[in-house]
């Protein structure tokens, strides 16, 4: 049952949340009588800034969660900081969602950067690392570096992105293909995500012949590995906004 706080009724009226209502009924209507309720709604400028204010929460909420796992892991350790410095530096990346992501890189990412190899990230998080070719760690033809240090970026999982015939000039120009350090923080957000897909990462491909790929076996092990072009594009891709 719905009440606004003009309605007196008094459903259940010996429970608790009965009690509440009639409290804040009663709030209300004093309030209504001295003319303190607005007269109509906040404009929408309003509206938007609070929106934003929750999103922000919301951003900083899923960054804690990540600085945790992190930490779980024993990566400020391995980046040579206490637990305390390590959240503060990771908590000071928090920052809007560009307007432009918004529908499309959804997903606030924690990337620890290539001060660790990419095989280490990915050993301490559990994982296989099955790439052999060391300069497959990152490409990108339109000169996108791998930060050393911890950086934010937004992300699209793979959900609903086939990467069957994924190429370089299939990315908008500020898209770029998801790397292996991408990867990592992809996988600390979000470790039950191969659950549902495996996840190619071309922003470390090899020429127009392999991919790596972030998979499950049957046995639950995850790994990552270079696969021909040809069995990669039966799983989905992630992006990363440029």
């Amino acid at each position: 049952m719905t009440m606004n706080y003009r309605e007196t009724g008094k459903p259940y009226s010996e429970s608790e949340w009965t009690k509440g209502i009639q409290i804040m009924t009663a709030t209300a209507e004093k309030l209504e009588k001295d003319g303190l309720l607005p007269k109509e709604f906040p404009s929408p400028e309003i509206k938007f800034r609070h929106a934003e204010v929750l999103r922000m929460n919301e951003i900083g909420a899923e960054v804690e969660k990540q600085v945790l796992r992190y930490k779980e892991f024993g990566f400020s350790k391995k980046l040579k900081m206490t637990n305390e410095k390590f959240k503060d530096q990771i908590m000071g990346l928090v920052t809007p969602q560009p307007e432009k992501y918004r529908g499309r890189f959804d997903i606030p990412i924690i990337v620890l950067g290539s001060k660790i190899w990419a095989r280490q990230q990915y050993e301490s998080i559990g994982f296989n690392y099955n790439v052999n070719i060391i300069a497959i760690e990152s490409y990108d033809p339109r000169g996108y570096e791998d930060q050393r240090s911890p950086h934010l970026v937004w992300m699209q999982d793979g959900t609903g992105k086939s990467a069957s015939g994924i190429k370089w000039n299939s990315f908008h120009n500020d898209e770029r293909g998801a790397n292996v350090f991408d990867g990592v923080g992809l996988m600390v957000a979000r470790p039950d995500l191969l659950e549902d897909h495996f996840v190619v990462l071309p922003g470390s491909s090899f020429g127009a012949y392999k991919r790596a790929v972030l998979w499950k076996g049957i046995d639950n092990g995850q790994h990552v590995n270079m696969f021909n072009a040809d069995v990669a594009e039966h799983y989905s891709y992630a992006s990363c906004g440029r």
